[in-house]
């Protein structure tokens, strides 16, 4: 197929060629025909001026172009005329202000107790808060993490029955318990009275210093011994002496109860 269109056009521009070679051939041939026949004639003056003529008819025939039209001159409009400022009027009288009503007297706060001295010895060692009878070591670190480290800690925290409430709540314990820790705080403030002693007292019925100091030596002695041998276990070792009680209820007798119940 590709071989049959070179074909075609090989033939195309041969016929092409051809066509113009004997074109270019005629034509030569009838120019030089017409030179032969046609004799020459030369131009004469009377056929020369027409280019003068028409050179002389356009300069007749050429006006000057007419004047600019002149512009007018631009008007300056007249100035405005003044504005007149109309006068502010007076401002309004400001109205005095409304009398402040008298301030109302914050009520008065009841005045903290007043907390007795708490003695020295109740925050050294042998006086840590695990001294206390049912405060385990796992008690004792959620009472240290309140501010509660020692037995002189507690009876500042914990001396009130709200307080004590308070503290319950934060180591989630019953309120009785706590109410039991304040007791035995406040009777380890006696010189010489350790923990299992003060637990005897209290579970006897001693809440506070006081308490304590109402008691005759020989009726308490009974009823701390019938209070140890009731349960299985032993509360103390032992009862304390008529001489030791003796001893703690005069010391009793001088102080102030450290707590509230």
């Amino acid at each position: 197929m590709t071989y049959l269109i070179l074909q075609i056009l090989f033939c195309l521009i041969i016929a092409f060629i051809f066509g113009f070679l004997l074109g270019w051939l005629f034509g030569r041939s009838s120019c030089k025909k017409n030179q032969i026949t046609q004799p020459y004639v030369p131009p004469t003056r009377a056929q020369t001026p027409p280019l003068a003529a028409a050179m002389e008819t356009t300069k007749r025939s050429y006006a000057p172009p007419p004047p600019l039209p002149v512009k007018e001159a631009v008007k300056t409009p007249p100035p405005p005329p003044p504005m007149t400022v109309a006068p502010k009027p007076a401002p309004a009288p400001i109205p005095a202000p409304a009398p402040k009503p008298a301030p109302t007297p914050a009520p008065v706060q009841a005045a903290a107790p007043v907390r007795p001295t708490i003695e020295a010895h109740l925050s050294t060692e042998g006086y840590e808060i695990e001294t206390l009878e049912g405060v385990g070591p796992k008690t004792g670190t959620s009472l240290r993490e309140i501010g509660i480290a020692t037995i002189s800690d507690f009876l500042q925290h914990g001396a009130a029955p709200a307080e004590r409430s308070k503290i319950a709540s934060s180591i989630a314990v019953r309120p009785k318990m706590v109410d039991s820790w304040a007791s035995m705080s406040d009777l380890l403030r006696i010189k010489g009275l350790d923990h299992q002693a003060a637990e005897l007292i209290h579970k006897s019925g001693i809440n506070t210093v006081t308490d304590l100091s109402q008691q005759n030596v020989a009726t308490f002695s009974a009823k701390m011994e019938a209070v140890n041998t009731a349960g299985k276990r032993s509360i103390a070792p032992e009862v304390p002496s008529s001489s030791l009680m003796t001893d703690w209820i005069s010391q009793a007798s001088g102080m102030k109860s450290a707590i509230e119940v």
